[in-house]
């Protein structure tokens, strides 16, 4: 689920902050490329942040458009490791 999105990220999705807050996050990919998603998620698990992720993903409206150059990694709470995060700053119709 995300949990935060800045309005750069809002725009690109095309969706309002309660809209993203409430979106599990496997939905920004489309059912095809789930596989791929989940192959970045045990990269991350595993080395605790990749650094060169790209990949495509579709906003509210089912335009896609391909992120590059992300970086991925863990957040880590006390107690564990609560889930992801990424920043990407690249991206163009896909």
């Amino acid at each position: 689920m995300f949990c935060y999105a800045n309005r750069s990220a809002q725009r690109l999705w095309g969706l309002t902050w309660d809209e993203f807050i409430r979106l599990p996050s496997r939905l920004s990919a489309e059912p095809l490329v789930q596989a791929e998603r989940d192959r970045l998620l045990a990269r991350v698990r595993a080395h605790g942040f990749i650094d060169d992720y790209q990949g495509v993903r579709i906003a509210k409206d089912g335009t896609r458009f391909r992120i590059s150059g992300a970086v991925v990694w863990m957040v880590v709470v006390e107690g564990g490791a609560h889930g992801q995060a990424a920043l990407f700053r690249e991206w163009a119709p896909a």
